[in-house]
């Protein structure tokens, strides 16, 4: 085997397929929607439990 077929060998493995436009729209969507998700569910969480309002509170809140 000579060094010519040796490197043609090689190159061709080495090759990546170049994903197409769709499938990176795709990934960026779902990055996007998993960020977004993500962070509403920590803001969510570190807002705790004195943002809601039992309904106690809430029907106090009607008569007053």
């Amino acid at each position: 085997m000579s060094i010519t077929e040796r490197f043609s060998i090689t190159k061709s493995f080495s090759r990546i397929p170049a994903p197409s436009e769709k499938l990176l729209l795709a990934v960026i969507a779902a990055a996007f929607l998993v960020l977004h998700i993500a962070a509403g569910v920590i803001l969510i969480n570190a807002s705790g439990p004195a943002a809601t309002t039992t309904q106690e509170d809430a029907r106090a809140s009607l008569y007053d």
